[in-house]
């Protein structure tokens, strides 16, 4: 049996426990209003993107670790949606090599994380958080205010001149930062 004081202070005990978790402990309160820390570049109807090799890539310092996957639902589809994940503040550029249309560039913008979400974790996006593919090659993925100048194309040849990498940077006038 135990003491009342024991009862009480167990009871205090698991008070601040609960009092803790529901405020988010460490964080100032309720992370209910997160920012958004992902991009998602989809096709405008559940049918697969038309990529040719190298069909997805990336760059930039708010790019994952990791090369860029293409996922469907799995059954009727296997490439649908792109999501792109900041790891860091900065620019994330993921270019999309069609096979039925001009190779097209997602300029993906990630912020620094701010006192005020501290407890949300991640990068929180600037700008855009949806771009959508639509199903006719004839035109070109927009955000979802319209068209954005977050989108580049890159020239027939991949934007390569000389020795330049085929997965270089491209920069806002369709060439690359390597040119």
């Amino acid at each position: 049996m135990q003491s009342p004081r024991a009862a009480v202070a167990l009871t205090l005990i698991g008070v601040v426990l609960a009092v803790l978790m529901a405020s988010g402990a460490g964080c100032g309160g309720s992370c209910s209003d997160c920012p958004p820390t992902s991009v998602l570049v989809s096709s405008s109807a559940n049918v697969d993107l038309m990529l040719t090799a190298p069909g997805l890539t990336w760059s930039g310092p708010a790019c994952p670790p990791y090369p860029p996957a293409c996922r469907g639902d799995g059954v009727n589809t296997f490439c649908t949606y792109i999501i792109v994940t900041g790891r860091a503040a900065g620019e994330c550029a993921l270019t999309l090599w069609f096979s039925d249309r001009p190779v097209q560039v997602v300029h993906a913008q990630f912020g620094s994380q701010s006192a005020a979400h501290a407890c949300c974790g991640g990068f929180p996006v600037v700008g855009e958080t949806t771009f959508t593919v639509p199903t006719t090659a004839d035109a070109g993925i927009y955000g979802s205010d319209g068209a954005t100048d977050a989108v580049t194309f890159l020239p027939p040849d991949g934007g390569a001149t000389g020795d330049a990498a085929p997965d270089a940077a491209p920069s806002p006038d369709g060439g690359t930062e390597a040119d």
